[in-house]
C-alpha cells in the first residue's frame, strides 16, 4: 500500500511537472526573456547589481529597498555565476518558481491523497496572473512564497531544523512574515500546554531560533528597514498618500 502511494505521488508529480514546464515555456515564448524591465523590476535589478558589485556590510546597511535582503543577495550570487543580463536573472526566477510549484503540489497531495485533484489545484496557482509575473520577471515575491510553503511542510512533518531554516528565509525575504512566526509559536505553545509533547517544545525552540537572524539584522540596521532615503521618506510622510 505504501509503495502504491509513493508510486501515485510520483506519477502525479511528473504529470504536474510536465504541465508546468510546458506552461512556462509558452510564457517564455510569449513574454520574451529579453523584453525591457517590467514594473518594479528596474529598481530590483539595480539593487541586485549593487549587491553583485559590493556584497559588504555597508551595502547591507544602506541598499535602497524597504524589504529584507535575501532575494537581492540570492540573485546577486546567481548573477556572479551566470551574468547580470536581464534574461539570465529571469532564468533564476523560473527556477525558483518551479521549486515553489512542486512544493505546493507536494503539500496538496499529502493533504488530499488525490492524484488529479492535487494537479488541478496546483495548476490553478501556476496560471494565476500574479504568479505568472512572479515566475518570469525579476521580482522578489516568489522566494518568500517558497519559504512560506517550506514552513508549512516543516509544520506538517514536525521537522524543527527545516522550520528554522524556512522561517529564517521567509523573514529575511519579507519582514511581514513575523505573522507566520507568531502563528507558529501560538499553535505550538498552546499544544505544549495541553499535551506536554517534547516535539512541540522542539518546534517552539525552532521557531524562536528562526527569528534570530532577522532580529540580528534589525539590531544591525537600528530599525526594521535599511538606513536609506526611502526610510526617511516614509517616516517623514508616513500619513500622506503616495
Amino acid at each position: 500500500c505504501r509503495l502504491m502511494k509513493v508510486s501515485n505521488y510520483t506519477r502525479s508529480a511528473l504529470i504536474f511537472f510536465g504541465l508546468t514546464v510546458a506552461f512556462q515555456l509558452i510564457t517564455v515564448v510569449v513574454v520574451d526573456l529579453k523584453r525591457p524591465y517590467w514594473g518594479d523590476e528596474e529598481h530590483f535589478v539595480d539593487t541586485i547589481n549593487q549587491f553583485g558589485e559590493d556584497l559588504s556590510l555597508n551595502r547591507l546597511r544602506h541598499y535602497e529597498e524597504m524589504s529584507t535582503p535575501l532575494p537581492f543577495v540570492f540573485y546577486s550570487l546567481w548573477g556572479r555565476l551566470v551574468g547580470f543580463e536581464i534574461e539570465r536573472l529571469r532564468i533564476l526566477s523560473l527556477l525558483i518558481a518551479m521549486a515553489t510549484y512542486l512544493l505546493f503540489h507536494r503539500l496538496l497531495y499529502e493533504a488530499t491523497g488525490r492524484t488529479i485533484g492535487s494537479i488541478v489545484t496546483a495548476m490553478f496557482l501556476v496560471v494565476h496572473p500574479y504568479m505568472v509575473g512572479f515566475s518570469i520577471f525579476v521580482f522578489t515575491d516568489m522566494l518568500p512564497i517558497f519559504f512560506l510553503l517550506s514552513s508549512v511542510y516543516a509544520f506538517t512533518r514536525e521537522r524543527p531544523f527545516l522550520l528554522t531554516l524556512s522561517l529564517a528565509g521567509a523573514l529575511l525575504s519579507r519582514q511581514y512574515f513575523a505573522f507566520l512566526a507568531a502563528a507558529l509559536f501560538a499553535v505550538y505553545f498552546l499544544r505544549y500546554i495541553d499535551l506536554k509533547r517534547r516535539a512541540d517544545l522542539n518546534m517552539i525552540i525552532a521557531t524562536l531560533v528562526g527569528l534570530a537572524p532577522v532580529i540580528g539584522l534589525f539590531i544591525f540596521w537600528g530599525s526594521t528597514t535599511p538606513d536609506n532615503t526611502l526610510r526617511e521618506l516614509y517616516v517623514k510622510y508616513a500619513f500622506t498618500f503616495h
